[in-house]
C-alpha cells in the first residue's frame, strides 16, 4: 500500500503542477524560466502534501478526514509561506497567482489537498477491501480443505466397516470374489488417501474411483441396485472437485431404501460441460435429509469454479448437476 500511495504521489504531483503553473505561461507571458521554477515549486509543494497525507494515512488510520485534511492543509501553508520567505527570486514575490487568478488561487489552496485527501482514502480503502478479500478466500479454502478432510474421515471409518464385513463372508464363500473385491477396495483406499492433498482431479481418476465403489457395494447389495454412466471418453481430461462425483453416488446409497424388490437406479451422464447424475427417489425414513453434503459439495465449487451445483427434483427423482473445469 504504502509503495502504491508515493507511486500515486509521483505521478500526480507534476500533473498538478503544470495544471497550475501554465498560466504563468501560456496567460501572463512569464518567461519560460520562471515558469518552470514554478512548475517545480508547485511540483515539491504537492509532493509534500501527498507525503503528509501519506503520513497520516499509514500512522493514523483511525483519524478522521477533516482533520487530516487540515493538518495537511496547514503543512501546505507553511511551506509556502516558508518558500516565499526564503527564495531570492523576485519574480517570484511579485507574481501572485491568486491576486491574478482568483480561480487558480482558489485550485492552489484547496482543491489539491481535497484530491489527494480523496486519492489516498480510495488507495487505502482499497488495499484493505483486498486484504479483507484475501483472507476471505483463504478461510473458504481452509474450510474446504477442513470439509474434505472431514469427508475422508467420514468415509473410511463407515465404508470400512461394511467392506471388511462384505470380505470376511466371500472368504469363506467365494475366494476368487474375495481376491478381485481386495483388489477393488485397495485401490479405492489408495485412491481416498493419496488424493487429500488435491482440489480438483480428471475426470477419468474420479470415475475409477466411482466405479470401484459402486463395484464394491455391488458385491453387498447385489441386485438390489443397477447403475447405468454413460460419459464419453473425450471429456475424460475434464477436472471436477476431489470427491465430488463420489459424494453424489454416496448419498444415494446413504438416503434410500432399497431392496431386490424394490430396487434403486441410478445414472450419470455427461452434457454440455455438466454431469448429470440422478436416481430413483426411494427415501429411508431413519436418515435426516439435511443435505449438509451437498451443501459442502456447493460450498467447494464456489470457491475452486465460481460456479453452483443444481439440484433439481420432482415426487420420482432427485437430479444434481455439477460442472466440469474445461
Amino acid at each position: 500500500m504504502k509503495k502504491k500511495l508515493w507511486l500515486n504521489a509521483c505521478l500526480i504531483s507534476p500533473i498538478i503542477a503544470l495544471y497550475a503553473a501554465s498560466p504563468a505561461y501560456f496567460v501572463d507571458n512569464l518567461s519560460l524560466s520562471f515558469s518552470i521554477l514554478l512548475f517545480t515549486i508547485i511540483s515539491a509543494a504537492t509532493l509534500i502534501l501527498w507525503a503528509s497525507h501519506i503520513y497520516l494515512a499509514l500512522n493514523f488510520p483511525h483519524l478522521h478526514v477533516i482533520w487530516k485534511f487540515l493538518i495537511a492543509h496547514t503543512v501546505i501553508l507553511f511551506t509556502r509561506l516558508l518558500s516565499q520567505a526564503i527564495l531570492p527570486f523576485e519574480d517570484i514575490s511579485r507574481y501572485s497567482l491568486e491576486n491574478q487568478h482568483i480561480v487558480y488561487g482558489i485550485f492552489i489552496s484547496l482543491l489539491p489537498n481535497a484530491v489527494i485527501l480523496i486519492l489516498c482514502q480510495t488507495i487505502v480503502a482499497d488495499f484493505k477491501r483486498n486484504a479483507a478479500e484475501k483472507e476471505v478466500q483463504e478461510l473458504r479454502l481452509q474450510n474446504s480443505e477442513a470439509q474434505k478432510l472431514v469427508l475422508t474421515q467420514q468415509l473410511q471409518p463407515h465404508f470400512l466397516f461394511n467392506a471388511l464385513g462384505v470380505l470376511k463372508s466371500l472368504i469363506s464363500t467365494n475366494e476368487k470374489k474375495a481376491v478381485e473385491y481386495t483388489i477393488r477396495l485397495s485401490h479405492f483406499l489408495q485412491y481416498s488417501i493419496h488424493s487429500q492433498k488435491e482440489d480438483v482431479v480428471i475426470l477419468e481418476k474420479e470415475l475409477e474411483f466411482v466405479r470401484d465403489y459402486i463395484a464394491l457395494q455391488k458385491v453387498r447389495f447385489e441386485d438390489a441396485f443397477s447403475s447405468d454412466i454413460d460419459i464419453p471418453p473425450s471429456v475424460f481430461h475434464h477436472k471436477i472437485p476431489i470427491f465430488a462425483l463420489q459424494t453424489l453416488v454416496e448419498n444415494i446409497f446413504k438416503h434410500n431404501h432399497f431392496t431386490k424388490k424394490k430396487p434403486l437406479h441410478f445414472s450419470i451422464k455427461y452434457l454440455e460441460g455438466n454431469l448429470i447424475v440422478t436416481n430413483i427417489k426411494i427415501p429411508a425414513k431413519h436418515v435426516e435429509q439435511n443435505h449438509t453434503g451437498l451443501s459442502n459439495l456447493n460450498n467447494r465449487y464456489l470457491l475452486i469454479t465460481d460456479k453452483e451445483i443444481i439440484i433439481n427434483q420432482t415426487e420420482d427423482n432427485f437430479t444434481v448437476i455439477i460442472p466440469t473445469i474445461q
